[in-house]
């Protein structure tokens, strides 16, 4: 972190620091923390003139080498709970990122270890609105397409493309499949894409990723289905 300061950023009389002290200078940060990341992505925004149509949101976890049993009584923010490293013994936290399909981070949430991913989009969808990002398109994997949060997505206008499993036995899978459309295969990936009319207004691209290795194929097929909506979304519908 060192090296990071002193070779990669300009911070006017401040030649070098040591790492404690940026350490440190994390806590300070955290008071404005919401305020400094809104400058920080619609500096950046203006600069790379970014033009945020896609969404795309995800959480991982991080776990601390602490055992359960050495934790405060009053510990309320590392907790146990699904691990993504296969570490469910010990102590965790769950980190969620919002970026544009550049790979430009939007915003980053922190919360405790046993938060379940279905309970995080309204949230999030709320916090963005002061990112006046106007009208995008969320893409989430299936981790989150609960029909509560297919709601929440849709909320303002707003459209979304989930992951879905082909034999769920979900309606809007049965009924995206029932469609004419198009079934296609790349890099061990399938996908069927077709429009689906759930609520008042939404679109989606259904995938059955039968291998864990994630694809060129995978990002293009999500450009895709986003022409496919915003088309929808132009002529009042699918």
């Amino acid at each position: 972190m060192e090296d990071w300061v002193e070779k990669e950023v300009h911070i006017p009389n401040l030649p070098q620091v040591a790492s404690h002290q940026l350490y440190r200078a994390m806590d300070e940060l955290l008071t404005v923390q919401s305020e400094l990341e809104r400058q920080v992505f619609h500096a950046v925004a203006d600069l790379l003139n970014l033009e945020v149509d896609l969404l795309y949101f995800d959480t991982t976890s991080s776990y601390f080498e602490v055992d359960p049993s050495e934790a405060p009584e009053e510990e309320s923010f590392r907790k146990q709970g699904f691990s993504r490293d296969k570490r469910p013994d010990l102590l965790q936290i769950v980190i969620g990122l919002a970026m544009t399909r550049e790979g430009i981070p939007i915003r980053a949430w922190v919360w405790p270890g046993n938060m379940m991913d279905m309970t995080v989009i309204k949230q999030v969808k709320n916090d963005l609105i002061g990112r006046k990002l106007g009208r995008v398109i969320s893409v989430m994997d299936r981790g989150f397409s609960s029909e509560e949060n297919l709601r929440i997505l849709q909320q303002a206008g707003g459209h979304y493309i989930v992951g879905e499993k082909i034999r769920s036995g979900k309606a809007a899978a049965k009924e995206v499949m029932s469609r004419r459309g198009r079934l296609s295969s790349s890099s061990g990936e399938f996908a069927h894409q077709g429009n689906y009319r759930g609520g008042r207004r939404s679109a989606s691209a259904l995938c059955h990723r039968v291998q864990s290795q994630r694809s060129r194929a995978s990002t293009e097929g999500t450009e895709e289905a986003a022409r496919v909506i915003e088309r929808g979304a132009g002529t009042g519908g699918p």
